[in-house]
């Protein structure tokens, strides 16, 4: 589910926005338009409450919070993944240290050529919000996009809010919980053997259920299996 999430005051804009995502979604239904005219603590309980992909309209002047100090709550919310994209008639903001601080997919100047802009730059964050083969993950000022066939297994350590992502090349130290990370995962690959291990399906190599051994490529090894776990495991890897 994609939520396009408009933060403008003005009625007719945001009715030129819902044209133009309208438009360009088709006879795709899997979307969510929702529409704030200024910020409140109701405002920040509902965008709190949408689940899923989101893509944020921010216009920079809207009573209660501006459209760059929303960005920037959101980003240091942790939301590294939301595209956001940002509409002004000021044009002296938009400069590319502005935008690059906080993310930005794009801004756009009411006074240019808004349906065209707004058009490409939708398209783009459309294309961007679907790509989804792969766990993007912020962590320690880094923004990282793993792909998925990169990935053997997740592990967590001693610390819970710290994970280990080995892949077929590296490993990456994230400060996340494994909880989290598997919540983000494509469920069709990924499966959770132990409550301290999560594997990538696709990059077994076999399975030893009587020493509770996984085996990947590159003879990488580890005995994370849980003993509720083994039956689902043999199944989903004879499909």
């Amino acid at each position: 589910m994609i939520n396009f999430i408009l933060y403008e005051d003005a009625k007719m804009m945001r009715e030129r926005y819902k044209k133009i995502i309208i438009k360009l979604m088709g006879k795709n239904k899997n979307y969510t338009i929702h529409e704030f005219d200024k910020y409140d603590d109701d405002t920040q309980t509902a965008m709190d409450n949408i689940i899923g992909e989101r893509i944020y309209l921010l216009d920079l002047e809207v009573p209660g919070k501006t459209g760059i100090d929303l960005a920037r709550e959101i980003r240091n919310a942790g939301d590294w993944n939301s595209q956001i994209i940002m509409i002004t008639s000021h044009e002296e903001f938009g400069t590319i240290a502005f935008t690059g601080r906080l993310l930005m997919l794009d801004f756009i100047s009411k006074m240019s050529d808004i349906e065209k802009e707004l058009k490409e730059a939708l398209s783009l964050a459309i294309n961007i919000t679907g790509s989804n083969d792969g766990l993007k993950c912020f962590s320690h000022g880094v923004l990282y996009h793993i792909p998925y066939n990169d990935i053997l297994f997740i592990e967590k350590m001693v610390n819970d809010n710290n994970c280990n992502i080995v892949t077929k090349g590296k490993k990456y130290l994230i400060r996340d919980t494994i909880s989290h990370l598997q919540e983000e995962l494509d469920k069709n690959r990924f499966m959770k053997t132990h409550r301290g291990c999560i594997v990538n399906l696709d990059n077994i190599t076999s399975v030893d259920f009587v020493n509770n051994i996984i085996s990947f490529g590159d003879n990488i090894k580890i005995d994370l299996i849980a003993r509720d776990k083994k039956k689902e495991l043999k199944e989903r890897l004879e499909i």
